[in-house]
């Protein structure tokens, strides 16, 4: 397994290599993927997703996908396994363990979620506009069809998971064709590439898997979309990276 860090601030990962966050847990097994166009200083640690030959960094909105594409498109993707984790979470002192150990007993071991959520939980708001946007025939006429079908199952709520090798790839190459569109400068797409996970699976028939009270995950305000879900306020997150190295 593998694990990548997605990060848009030198001074998170100055803080995080300070307290040996990532280091102490997944010994060498991990890098940071710098997003953004802040100053960063390259080391074999740090991926800086513009520098690579194949990057979509002028899509800011995009957000973590960036640093996905970045990944799959420049054939970084080394283990079986891939941890995909943000900047603002805390792990359970036990992580590793209890994910290796789902893995194992898993009778699908395609895709791995953290954090459930119900459909109820701001979920519509920006699945209505992609699912139009999917491209596939008749789709749009049974849109309300699928949303109602899986009404009660629980969907992925974060970007944090874990995924095979080549269902990742089969992820990103899949919402990547949606950017030949204008669905690429819709202001929520960040939010929508979360929800596409489990349409994604859905669709292709792909069992995806939970792996619960082992991550804690912030949402800090980074790029100014969160605050409607925070009571209207904005979590910065400048004001957290000392308290998340020492988490």
């Amino acid at each position: 397994m593998d694990t990548f860090i997605f990060v848009h601030d030198s001074n998170i990962i100055t803080e995080y290599e300070r307290t040996g966050k990532f280091a102490k847990r997944f010994g060498r097994h991990y890098k940071y993927v710098f997003l953004g166009n802040q100053e960063v200083t390259p080391s074999e640690k740090v991926i800086v997703a513009r520098s690579l030959p194949e990057n979509i960094e002028h899509l800011p909105k995009l957000v973590t996908f960036t640093g996905w594409y970045a990944l799959v498109r420049n054939h970084l993707l080394t283990g079986k396994y891939n941890l995909l984790l943000e900047y603002d979470v805390v792990l359970n002192d036990k992580f590793e363990r209890i994910v290796n150990q789902a893995v194992k007993q898993s009778r699908t071991k395609e895709v791995f979620s953290f954090l459930p959520i119900d459909k109820d939980f701001m979920f519509y708001e920006y699945l209505h506009e992609f699912l139009g946007e999917t491209g596939i025939e008749v789709f749009k006429e049974k849109r309300q069809r699928f949303i109602e079908t899986h009404h009660q199952e629980k969907w992925m709520g974060s970007s944090n998971s874990l995924w095979k090798k080549e269902t990742l790839t089969a992820f990103v190459n899949w919402f990547a064709e949606f950017l030949h569109s204008d669905f690429k400068d819709y202001s929520g797409i960040g939010h929508t590439v979360e929800r596409a996970l489990t349409v994604f699976c859905v669709l292709h028939g792909i069992k995806y898997n939970f792996i619960g009270s082992v991550l804690k995950h912030y949402f800090l305000d980074s790029h100014q979309t969160q605050a409607v879900y925070n009571q209207g306020i904005q979590k910065d997150y400048r004001e957290h990276i000392r308290f998340l190295a020492e988490a």
